[in-house]
This record gives C-alpha cells, sequence and structure tokens, in this order.
C-alpha cells in the first residue's frame, strides 16, 4: 500500500513536464503558393536569373527566375511587398542603370494559390531613370495612399494630366499603363483616377487579371477601390 503513493506523486510531475512543453512548441504557420514570371519592360522578353523579394514585417525571402523566367515559392499567409532590382543601358550611354521595382502592399489571409506576372518598369531611350518620385509629368510612378488603408495604388504610366482631383493617364504606342492595388491588376489604353471618390475609370483595350492569373478583357470599366477591394462601379 505504502509502494503505491510515490507513484501517484510522479504521474502528475510528469504531466505537468508534457504539458510545458506542448506550450513551448509552435504550430506550423499557414502558408500560400505563388508564382508568375517576370519580364522586361515591354513585356516581351523574360528575365531568367531575376531576383525577386518578398517582404512582411519579420522577414525578405528571396526566389531566383528561372531559365524560363518563371518563379514561385511558399509564403506564410500575411501582409507583403514585392521587390525586384534589375538594370539596363541607356541608349547611347556605356553605363550600366540599377532599378528597384516595387510593387504596394498585398496581403493573402488565407491557404491559397495566386500568380504574380511581373513586368519591369518601362524606359524611352535617352530619358534617365524613374523613380517613386515623380520625373514631372512626362513617364513615371504615382503611389497614392488611401485613408485609413494599409494598401496603396501602383500608377505607372507614360503620360499624366491633372484636373480638379482627378488625374488622367494615358499610355502610349511604345509603354503601357498599368494599375496595382492589393491583389489586383489592370493595363489599359487610358485611365481616370479620381482621389476623392477613390474609383477608376480605364478604357481602351482593358485588361483585369486578378489574383489567380485569370484574365477579362474589356472596353471599358470602373472600380470603387475599398479596404484592398476592387469593386465593379457597373
Amino acid at each position: 500500500m505504502k509502494a503505491a503513493f510515490p507513484v501517484s506523486v510522479v504521474v502528475p510531475l510528469f504531466a505537468v513536464v508534457l504539458l510545458g512543453q506542448s506550450t513551448d512548441s509552435e504550430a506550423p504557420s499557414e502558408t500560400f503558393h505563388v508564382r508568375g514570371t517576370i519580364s522586361g519592360p515591354l513585356g516581351g522578353e523574360v528575365l531568367p536569373g531575376a531576383k525577386i523579394n518578398f517582404q512582411n514585417v519579420r522577414e525578405t525571402r528571396t526566389v531566383i527566375a528561372d531559365g524560363k523566367g518563371s518563379y514561385e515559392v511558399d509564403l506564410p499567409l500575411g501582409l507583403y511587398t514585392i521587390t525586384a532590382p534589375y538594370e539596363y543601358v541607356i541608349e547611347g550611354s556605356p553605363e550600366r542603370v540599377h532599378e528597384l521595382l516595387v510593387r504596394p502592399p498585398f496581403r493573402v489571409e488565407s491557404p491559397t494559390r495566386i500568380v504574380f506576372n511581373i513586368s519591369m518598369c518601362a524606359q524611352r531611350p535617352g530619358e534617365p531613370p524613374s523613380r517613386p518620385a515623380m520625373r514631372g509629368h512626362i513617364g513615371g510612378v504615382t503611389l497614392v495612399t488611401l485613408p485609413s488603408s494599409e494598401f496603396q495604388v501602383y500608377i505607372r504610366y507614360p503620360t499624366r494630366s491633372s484636373g480638379d482631383r482627378v488625374y488622367i493617364y494615358d499610355a502610349d504606342q511604345l509603354f503601357p499603363l498599368l494599375v496595382e492595388y492589393n491583389l489586383f491588376t489592370l493595363r489599359a489604353e487610358h485611365v481616370v483616377y479620381d482621389s476623392k471618390s477613390q474609383t477608376i475609370e480605364a478604357s481602351g483595350n482593358v485588361m483585369v487579371t486578378n489574383e489567380f492569373g485569370e484574365t477579362q478583357h474589356a472596353t471599358s470599366v470602373g472600380f470603387k477601390l475599398s479596404d484592398g477591394q476592387a469593386v465593379p462601379l457597373r
């Protein structure tokens, strides 16, 4: 009878040790899968060996495009930006120019598979490289931070004009017009962005791409941008 007493003491202590071990271990975080291709400014030539960086608040994950310009990676769920360094030669100059493409923040909240096909910024022959800070109104990049939002509207354009709270962007024969917002991508010949209503109206060979790489073509479309969503106006 007395021999049973120490056993009854040892068993709860062992259980306590196991309980402590289980609370210290962390369950594997859920992930999403992202793949795509990376191409040059005009979209025709792929860029094998290019580096694509996915950055969140904790770390930066770098993947290298293969010989066909394709990449893929599994990432923990969360908010990310994409950066991709590249270099090119300006016509008539022996110097190589170093640039950094930045895709604005996007968020993935559940395990899924998404597609981002990345196109580098275009430069007109003989012009200095573009920067996130504007180069006047002849070609450049606009980053618009929406009120009370973690997302930005990225607009890459050849030409721009402006009116009362309205900004007008146009493509030309050589260089495309690109709009990115969270997981939404749009290409068109003409875009009007209304900063007060936070809407965009696009026309001319419009191509809208969702996070799954699915594309839709239209003559003209309109979207309300809010809380990371591009909601059709009609």
